[in-house]
């Protein structure tokens, strides 16, 4: 499971739905002993991977932080951060049970992995002829944000990648 972790987390691919799918195949939450062990070990081995990012960018953030107060730019990018996160939590918190009852199956996961994949597909294809108007992360504007936001509701299913949801909703907006 340490393996799926760390192969997926950092592609646009779902380390969950991949994890749901291969612990399936392993049984590994009867072999583990019981599905709340599995799942422990599985937000514990998701956050090593978020530690390592935030490591990795840890420099980048705390250069936001600190020119936050007097930067006008540095604002903007916080604010927009804000309104990109705010519709998927929203709709994470409304939906929860729902999510955790109908979306973790295998199958559903396996069917929106092919899906997910012929979506990135279909906008790779779709913007090939479209020149991306921002290049530049802190000229991204509400309006951009907030479909970025939108585009990452698609994460909630755990067979798509929040990177993935986050990158398409990216170039669907004009990002380069």
């Amino acid at each position: 499971m340490g393996i799926v972790e760390g192969s997926t987390e950092f592609l646009p691919i779902s380390s969950t739905g991949h994890l749901i799918i291969v612990g399936s195949l392993l049984q590994f939450q009867q072999s583990i002993g019981s599905k709340e062990i599995a799942d422990t070990f599985e937000i514990f081995i998701q956050l090593g991977a978020i530690l390592a990012v935030v490591v990795y960018f840890v420099r980048d953030l705390t250069n936001l932080m600190r020119r936050a107060p007097f930067d006008r730019k540095a604002q903007r990018l916080l604010l927009g951060i804000m309104i990109a996160f705010t519709p998927a939590a929203v709709i994470g918190i409304l939906l929860d049970k729902y999510i955790a009852e109908y979306l973790f199956s295998p199958f559903t996961v396996g069917i929106a992995l092919v899906i997910g994949g012929m979506i990135i597909l279909l906008v790779e294809q779709w913007l090939q002829f479209r020149k991306q108007p921002v290049t530049d992360m802190e000229s991204v504007n509400y309006r951009r944000s907030l479909g970025i936001g939108i585009a990452q509701i698609a994460s909630l299913f755990p067979c798509m990648s929040r990177s993935a949801s986050t990158i398409i909703g990216g170039l669907v907006v004009g990002l380069d």
